[in-house]
């Protein structure tokens, strides 16, 4: 009973995803922090290494952008400070980091985050713009 209890244990241990920035690799956070200021400074070559090539983003109308087309859309940008970040959570399995992070004004942006031979790439992103008030 003793050993199904330690294994069980075990199995729920490596199950429960990490909840604090602390937890998560000092190369992940050094790759988020690049990949916000790239958006932020427009710098699209950026960006693009620290981006899977066959990233998607699922956008607030529910439309899926490609990594072409939101390397396109960069180019059009203006240069604009970072926005402001409220509060941010990490779920780690493995090579995968799923960051889930809410913005000032209430838009979230849950990116997933993989670990591949390039190191840590976002893969794919949801973003999500609470409602207009009336």
């Amino acid at each position: 009973m003793r050993k199904v209890s330690a294994v069980l244990s075990l199995a729920i241990s490596l199950a429960m995803p990490l909840r604090a920035a602390e937890s998560i690799p000092a190369d992940l956070r050094e790759a988020i922090r690049m990949r916000m200021d790239a958006l932020a400074k427009v710098d699209i070559a950026t960006w693009d290494r620290l981006t899977t090539d066959d990233f998607t983003t699922v956008l607030e109308d529910a439309r899926l952008q490609t990594k072409a087309e939101r390397m396109a859309q960069l180019k059009g940008e203006t240069p604009q400070p970072p926005a402001k970040q409220l509060q941010q959570r990490f779920a780690r399995y493995g090579d995968v980091v799923v960051d889930r992070l809410q913005l000032e004004g209430g838009m979230w942006v849950i990116t997933v985050w993989v670990k591949d031979t390039h190191g840590w790439r976002a893969a794919a992103a949801q973003v999500t713009v609470p409602p207009e008030k009336k």
